[in-house]
């Protein structure tokens, strides 16, 4: 269920914004990456 939410999230974000999924999922993921590891990279 929490995938599928993330889903529907990220497309609504995407549509929104005129950007591709893949790249709002990206930019999610690292933004929340870093909040976990003290601003560090991949």
């Amino acid at each position: 269920m929490i995938n599928n939410f993330s889903d529907i999230a990220i497309g609504v974000i995407a549509n929104a914004t005129s950007k591709r999924k893949e790249d709002i999922g990206d930019f999610i993921g690292e933004s929340v990456y870093r909040l976990f590891h003290g601003d560090k990279t991949y």
